[in-house]
């Protein structure tokens, strides 16, 4: 029975576990990123080889139509993997808070006398996840780590566009310029993963305290 359980065992199964479902999170946003690159490197091999056929004139290298549909692609799958990311984040913001709630009761029971967890088990007023989902108003429309998200596929469109310009501007052969345009479509799997790993972590501490 998990009362039996000290309260610093009881921490030490709860953090091993936080750290698997850390671990689970971070695999399925790389793998769906993955699957997003995968199709972008595609699109940038071709403005690629048009761009080497154009090398000579910056200026032919900029009205290349596929300098175009590249950026739109670019700004289309990132605000795919926004959405994924958003779900990723919300599904384990669920998770996280109701164990948070579960698992700060039964720290509580470890931390005190087996004759007293029966009185305080029965006395524990559970709080209602959602209403504890909805304080701490992460994913409420127009918060701020909503609009981070949202502006995933404009900004990693406006960075792909800048980084091409300067790579033309300094001469890089487009061999060179490809591999910044594809390091720089990379940020935003970064910053998801991170954001993904404090939003679990804050939930679940705060769900606990509240709790």
């Amino acid at each position: 029975m998990v009362a039996e359980l000290t309260a610093w065992q009881l921490a030490d199964i709860f953090k091993r576990q936080l750290v698997q479902r850390e671990a689970q999170m971070t695999n399925r946003l790389v793998a769906a990123y993955s699957r997003i690159q995968a199709g972008l490197k595609d699109k940038i091999d071709l403005l690629e080889a048009d761009a080497a056929r154009a090398a000579d004139k910056i200026w032919k290298v900029q009205q290349l139509e596929r300098w175009r549909t590249t950026k739109a692609v670019i700004e289309q799958q990132m605000a795919i993997y926004g959405g994924i990311a958003q779900n990723e984040m919300q599904a384990d913001l669920a998770q996280s808070v109701k164990l948070g709630l579960i698992e700060a009761q039964q720290l509580t029971l470890g931390a005190v006398p087996a004759e007293l967890r029966p009185y305080i088990q029965n006395a524990w007023n559970l709080m209602d996840p959602a209403a504890v989902e909805n304080a701490l108003g992460y994913f409420t429309p127009g918060s701020p780590l909503v609009q981070r998200i949202n502006s995933y596929a404009p900004g990693v469109a406006q960075v792909y566009e800048e980084q091409l310009t300067n790579a033309l501007v300094m001469g890089y052969n487009p061999r060179k310029w490809a591999k910044a345009i594809e390091s720089a479509t990379g940020q935003p799997l970064a910053w998801a993963v991170n954001t993904a790993r404090t939003t679990q972590l804050n939930a679940y501490r705060q769900s606990a305290m509240a709790s």
